[in-house]
C-alpha cells in the first residue's frame, strides 16, 4: 500500500475510532455504520493499528456493548484483525529465520524488531492481553502451532459469521422471553470441543465443514435453532452425524432412497432366482420392448389398489403404477 493510500486509511480509521470511543453517546445506527466501514477497509496496515490503537477501542466496545448486534460485529471484526496480526508476526519470524540461515545475519542487525512490534500491536487490542516475548525466531514446533492456531481461528470466525446475531425466543405461555446463546461464545465453545475431540486436522476440518454446511443450508434452519437454544450442546458437535444435523425433509428423502434401493435389490434377487414372473403384457416406454417382469405391493391403505412395479428385461428401465 502506497504512502498516500496508507495516510487515507489512517484518517478514515481515526474518524471511525471517535465513534467507537463515544459509543455511549452515539446512536446505534452510527456505531453499526462505523463497524461496517471498518470491515470494508479489509486488512489494516500494521502501522495504522500501531499508531491509532483502534484495536483497543474495538476490544472495549465488544466487551461493553449492550446491543447484541454491535457486540457480535465488534467481536467478529476483532477476531479478523487478530488473525491478520498473527499472520504478520509469522511472516516476520519466517523472514528473520530465512535471513539468518542464508546470510548468518545476527539478530541485532535484523530490519524489524519482533519484540517491539509484537508488544505495540498486541497492546493495540487490549492492555489485559498477555504479551509474548518474540525476540528470537520461533522453532519449527512453534511455527506449526501457529499454523494450527491459524486454521482454528478461521473456523471460529466462520462459525461466528454463520451463527449470526443473538436473538430471543418468544414465549407463548406469558413467560419472559428467553435469549438464545451468544453466537461468539457459542462459536468458541464449539471450536474448542472439535479440537479436543478431533486432534487430527483432517478429521477436525471434515466435521467443521459438515457443521458449517448445515448451518448455511437455507432449507435447514432447524439445526441452527437447536444450537442457539441449547438442544445440541457444544460437546455433542464432534460426534453428530450428517443425519443428526440434516433437516427432517432431507432425512425423509434419504430414507425413501434407501427404501427404493432395497426394493430394487430384492427385485433383482427374485428375478435371478426364478421367483418373479415374466410377462409380455407391459410395454417399456424407453425401448418399446415387452419382455418385462413385475411384482405388486400394498403401498397405500388397504382399501386402495396395489402398486405394480415393472422392470424391462431388455434395457432395465423401471416404472410403477396403481
Amino acid at each position: 500500500m502506497g504512502g498516500e493510500d496508507a495516510q487515507d486509511v489512517m484518517v478514515a480509521v481515526k474518524r471511525l475510532q471517535v465513534v467507537l470511543d463515544n459509543s455511549s453517546v452515539s446512536s446505534r445506527e452510527e456505531v453499526l455504520c462505523a463497524l461496517d466501514e471498518l470491515q470494508s477497509l479489509g486488512s489494516l496496515p500494521m502501522e495504522v493499528l500501531k499508531e491509532t490503537l483502534v484495536g483497543k477501542s474495538l476490544h472495549s466496545l465488544a466487551k461493553a456493548a449492550a446491543d447484541q448486534e454491535i457486540k457480535s460485529k465488534a467481536k467478529s471484526l476483532e477476531l479478523a484483525w487478530r488473525q491478520d496480526f498473527k499472520d504478520f508476526k509469522k511472516r516476520k519470524a519466517d523472514d528473520l529465520q530465512l535471513r539468518r540461515s542464508n546470510s548468518n545475519v545476527s539478530e541485532g542487525s535484523a530490519m524489524v524488531n519482533p519484540a517491539e512490534l509484537g508488544l505495540s500491536l498486541t497492546r493495540s487490542f487490549s492492555q489485559d492481553d498477555e504479551v509474548k516475548d518474540s525476540r528470537e525466531a520461533e522453532p519449527s514446533s512453534s511455527l506449526q502451532d501457529k499454523k494450527d492456531e491459524a486454521y482454528r481461528d478461521k473456523v471460529r470466525q466462520k462459525l461466528v459469521e454463520t451463527l449470526g446475531k443473538e436473538e430471543e425466543v418468544e414465549a407463548l405461555d406469558g413467560e419472559t422471553k428467553q435469549s438464545m446463546r451468544d453466537p461468539v461464545k457459542l462459536a468458541e465453545e464449539i471450536e474448542e470441543e472439535l479440537n479436543k475431540a478431533l486432534p487430527k486436522k483432517e478429521a477436525y476440518m471434515n466435521q467443521a465443514r459438515s457443521i458449517l454446511f448445515n448451518l448455511k443450508d437455507s432449507k435447514n434452519p432447524t439445526f441452527r435453532f437447536k444450537l442457539m437454544v441449547g438442544f445440541f450442546q457444544p460437546h455433542q458437535l464432534p460426534t453428530l452425524t450428517a443425519e443428526d444435523m440434516a433437516s427432517e425433509q432431507k432425512n425423509d428423502e434419504r430414507r425413501k432412497q434407501r427404501k427404493y434401493a432395497m426394493e430394487a435389490l430384492d427385485q433383482n434377487w427374485a428375478l435371478k432366482n426364478g421367483q418373479q414372473p415374466t410377462t409380455g403384457m407391459f410395454t417399456c416406454g424407453k425401448c418399446k420392448g415387452n419382455k418385462t417382469t413385475y411384482f405388486q405391493m400394498q403401498t397405500r391403505s388397504s382399501d386402495e389398489p396395489m402398486t405394480t412395479f415393472v422392470t424391462c428385461l431388455t434395457c432395465s428401465n423401471r416404472w410403477k403404477f396403481c
